[in-house]
């Protein structure tokens, strides 16, 4: 993935995936911006060990005061994505430091690759990369309820597709997917992602205007599946027997 391939209509996704991962490094740490908030390195510290589940190794400057410090800070986490076998190209420390958020969009959409898609969907042996392993998860789990894609646009657009998704991990949560009104898609969207957020928290990294937009930005809808594989449902969810499903949902 070419940095120059991350589109503007991403920045709101990414900043949603950063804020979702509550890094936990400093108090006081929620993400606001993008462009400013890794300029001194320490909300990326906290987002790198959040996201690998460990310590990053090195000894960082907790109150970096002038731009040598913000750039050792942030040269350690790139020291770091790199042990971790996350190849970042054309963007260094200082670009970071700089706040060119072009390339910062990049550096997130590397993390997001590695941590949730790498981790969630499996190996096709590189045929068609992250975006058809998607589909064909996503698929794994709606053809038995007599859905299928073949993109990661159009075809989201009114809503049934995702509710069927999230009825298919949890039966039971949007048991009427089929009986969705296509010219009710935003309603249709806002409530399958309120059903994930509640019962499987799903974070809501995209807006149901983004979904329903029918060039829907694909980079966006893969951050966002991307919480899907690896949910949990809570004890308590409104779901029928797992393990039965239901053959008038067939229509």
């Amino acid at each position: 993935m070419l940095f120059g391939r991350i589109a503007g209509s991403t920045r709101p996704t990414h900043l949603l995936f950063a804020r979702s991962t509550r890094p936990t490094y400093l108090l006081n740490d929620q993400i606001e911006n993008l462009d400013s908030d890794f300029g001194d390195g320490l909300k990326l510290v906290g987002l790198l060990q959040q996201l690998a589940g460990k310590s990053i190794g090195a000894r960082v400057t907790k109150k970096p005061r002038i731009r040598a410090q913000k750039l050792e800070n942030v040269k350690i986490c790139f020291d770091f994505m790199n042990r971790e076998g996350i190849e970042m190209v054309n963007i260094d420390n200082q670009d970071v430091a700089d706040g060119n958020m072009k390339l910062i969009l990049g550096m997130v959409w590397h993390l997001i690759l590695h941590y949730q898609i790498a981790t969630g969907f499996e190996d096709d042996g590189g045929k068609g990369g992250p975006k058809n392993r998607i589909i064909k998860w996503v698929n794994s789990k709606i053809n038995p309820w007599g859905k299928n894609i073949g993109n990661l646009g159009s075809d989201w657009n009114n809503g049934q597709i995702l509710a069927c998704l999230v009825n298919a991990l949890a039966p039971g949560l949007v048991p009427d997917f089929n009986e969705m009104k296509p010219e009710e898609a935003r309603d249709n969207i806002d409530r399958a992602m309120e059903m994930a957020k509640e019962w499987m928290d799903i974070p809501r990294v995209m807006e149901p205007e983004d979904m329903m937009d029918p060039n829907v930005d694909e980079l966006s809808m893969m951050t966002y599946l991307s919480y899907f594989p690896n949910a949990k449902v809570k004890e308590g969810a409104p779901c029928v027997n797992p393990g039965r499903v239901s053959t008038e949902y067939f229509k």
